[in-house]
């Protein structure tokens, strides 16, 4: 059965990402903190709402802020609720990674919901913008739906 797919861009910074036209808008996938993100997609199956894909934005950084120190302030505020939530230290460390050709941090196993966040340091007609991917792929069946959802995603000039 082909899987038919609707398209997306964000005008204000140039992301492209394409999703199944079966997902739904209804999802539980959490932003991984209180940070003032920007919803471009928030995704999943109609019959699995804990499993998807939501894409957020932070844009207008503050001058003292940098890429790494905002993952790290994220990171630091995931850990404090991990514990909150399990009673021990998540243990996980962040991986340095590119993303599209992007400087990215991925943080595996910082969620207590067993959320994957990757943050991409990106810009847009010159303006800095970070792009935040949370992913939690359930069952089996929606994992290949999932990562050809972050498959599609790319940057405009």
């Amino acid at each position: 059965m082909t899987e038919f797919l609707k398209s997306a861009v964000d005008k204000e910074t140039g992301v492209r990402f394409e999703y199944p036209t079966s997902y739904i808008n209804k999802c539980s996938i959490p932003t991984p903190t209180d940070s003032e993100y920007r919803i471009l997609l928030s995704m999943c199956p109609e019959e699995e709402p804990s499993t998807g894909v939501t894409i957020g934005v932070v844009g207008r950084l503050d001058r003292n802020t940098t890429f790494e120190s905002f993952v790290e302030n994220e990171r630091n505020k995931m850990d404090d609720d991990y514990f909150a939530a399990k009673g021990y230290p998540s243990g996980a460390e962040p991986e340095t990674i590119e993303f599209r050709g992007k400087p990215a941090i991925k943080l595996s196993g910082f969620s207590w919901q067993d959320v994957t966040y990757t943050f991409v340091y990106s810009t847009y007609k010159n303006e800095p913008f970070i792009l935040m991917i949370g992913t939690k792929t359930g069952s089996p069946e929606y994992k290949t739906e999932i990562e050809n959802i972050v498959k599609s995603i790319a940057f405009g000039e």
